[in-house]
């Protein structure tokens, strides 16, 4: 996932995108996995279900929020609904909020960043690794999913 579970990971193991030691897979999932770079051997966390208890109310005040219905009572609400939440998590034991594996995996390859190739398509830039061969045409991942039809259409950055 893409939450703020993330910026904890990067401050606690000092693993982050810059340094490639962190690795997002983004599955909606509270699962994360600590391998050793060099053994392979790691931890797999994946956060246990928990009940709040105010799951009717939440859910009914995010739906406000996303619809851009909620007024501030309501904000204020599930503020505090979610300062309960994470006070709770905060209480729990490990064993009662993570569940733990024991895991190897095959460590990830380190990328070099200084082999790139232009799109056909759009004509930007792009690693190699990340290209898209689509019948002998080499494209990034956005005009290869038909995000940018044509070079025409492309709006640069």
């Amino acid at each position: 996932n893409t939450t703020s579970a993330i910026d904890a990971i990067q401050c606690l193991s000092g693993c982050t995108l810059g340094n490639q030691r962190l690795k997002i897979h983004d599955f909606g999932k509270h699962k994360y996995t600590f391998l050793n770079s060099r053994t392979g051997l790691g931890v797999q966390l994946s956060l246990r279900e928990q009940g709040f208890g105010d799951e009717p109310q939440h859910i009914e005040l995010e739906e406000k929020v996303e619809k851009g219905e909620a007024m501030v009572e309501d904000v204020a609400y599930l503020r505090r609904l979610l300062d309960a939440r994470v006070k709770m998590l905060l209480s729990l034991g490990y064993d009662e909020l993570f569940e733990t594996v024991i895991t190897t995996r095959k460590p990830p390859r380190t990328e070099t960043f200084t082999d790139f190739a232009r799109c056909h398509i759009c004509g930007d830039p792009v690693l190699k690794s990340k290209l898209v061969n689509i019948d002998g045409l080499f494209l990034c991942r956005q005009c290869s999913s038909g995000l940018i039809r044509s070079s025409t259409d492309a709006t640069r950055h």
